[in-house]
């Protein structure tokens, strides 16, 4: 359970590894919470009478066609056999994760924000910034929270 992404020592920190660590696990999480599409096309009954128990699926059009979105393949964990693994460095998943987080910030091109976007996010900065300790605590206060009903909306017990 993932609440604040790229966080660690109870959101006192940010790191970009774990960012991207998060990142992942949600992507096997949310590849899990699709569940598994059954119909006749993925359960592909001609195939299966036509390999039968003698042969494999693996050369089959329908195999290629298909296993990349049945499966989650991960980018940060390895899943490489232990003594390849071994033999490459014995690289852990915030090994890679650092890599990449390093190779975003030096390669990412941010798109421009539309000017009048840009002028309104900052005035609100701005705002944000000027509140009084006081004023944030206040805020965080449940009689001032918005907990409505409907769309969009938690309700509290």
């Amino acid at each position: 359970f993932i609440t604040c992404a790229g966080t660690l020592d109870s959101t006192m920190l940010e790191s970009d590894a774990m960012l991207l660590l998060d990142d992942e696990l949600c992507g096997a999480a949310l590849r899990v919470a699709d569940g598994i599409r059954v119909d006749e096309d993925t359960l592909a009954l001609d195939l299966i009478r036509k390999v039968n128990f003698r042969g494999h699926y693996l050369a089959e059009a329908h195999t290629v066609e298909h296993f990349r979105e049945e499966h989650f393949m991960p980018s940060l964990f390895t899943r490489d056999p232990y003594e390849t693994w071994e033999k490459a460095g014995r690289r852990s998943a915030i090994d890679y994760a650092r890599q990449k987080a390093e190779k975003i910030l030096k390669e990412h091109k941010p798109r421009a924000l539309d000017s009048a976007l840009e002028k309104e996010l900052d005035q609100f900065r701005q705002m944000v910034a000027a509140r009084t300790l006081e004023e944030f605590y206040a805020g965080e206060q449940e009689e001032n929270q918005d907990f409505g009903e409907g769309p969009g909306y938690s309700v509290r017990p």
